[in-house]
């Protein structure tokens, strides 16, 4: 277990330079593209996958760590000497695996132990109870997924409040609908943006704002949706 967030002296602004970056989920589409950006800006990445055919083609370039983000060594040589932490952990349909709570509690842990202070944690625009930030229709969508899928959705739910808690310099990160594609720059991204059922943001442009995000933090302990 590691420290209590009050007992933690989390790591200041400052960078490496290149940065360092840790990413969990990075074996995921939004993933590969955040990683293949990071290399593109220069940035050093380490990632932790289940899988050694995971990131193959940026072995190299890569860190990459074989293991599971529930082990908490795995976790911790993923983490240690990070200027910053990814998250972008998920269940790939049609996979309805619970786990993202408690591997999200595993870095909170690992980063509380090795001083790492900067958290982006991506969940999703319908996660979590009833919010200001969704439109009516896609809050009735939120309701029928909760209804659908209990222990996915309050596995992310749960996430969240991991996250909430964890005494680092964390931001919430909260999409709509993802879609691949080239970049477009023409996203939004507030803490008080409301989307609906057709919102969507390109993987490429998330991607993009989660880098800018690390070097240039503008929603540190907030919540921001990007679409």
């Amino acid at each position: 277990m590691g420290r209590k967030p009050e007992d933690v002296a989390v790591r200041g602004p400052e960078l490496h330079t290149p940065p360092r970056i840790a990413v969990f989920g990075a074996s995921g589409r939004t993933g590969r593209e955040l990683v293949a950006q990071a290399l593109t800006r220069g940035y050093a990445v380490r990632a932790l996958v289940r899988e050694g055919r995971s990131l193959a083609e940026r072995r190299g370039a890569v860190q990459v760590i074989v293991g599971s983000p529930l082990w908490a060594d795995d976790v911790a040589a993923t983490v240690e000497r990070a200027d910053a932490v990814v998250v972008l952990l998920g269940a790939r349909e049609p996979s309805r695996d619970v786990f993202c709570a408690q591997a999200t509690e595993r870095i909170v842990e690992a980063m509380q132990e090795h001083g790492v202070g900067r958290l982006l944690c991506v969940t999703g625009a319908m996660v979590g109870e009833a919010s200001g930030h969704r439109s009516f229709a896609l809050e009735r969508m939120a309701r029928a997924a909760r209804k659908r899928m209990p222990d996915v959705m309050a596995d992310r739910a749960r996430q969240e409040e991991v996250v909430r808690a964890s005494g680092l310099e964390w931001t919430l990160v909260k999409p709509p609908r993802l879609a691949d594609g080239a970049r477009t720059r023409s996203f939004r991204a507030a803490t008080d943006l409301v989307v609906g059922v057709l919102s969507s943001v390109r993987r490429s442009d998330l991607a993009a704002f989660l880098l800018d995000e690390i070097v240039a933090p503008r929603f540190v302990a907030q919540a921001v949706v990007v679409g």
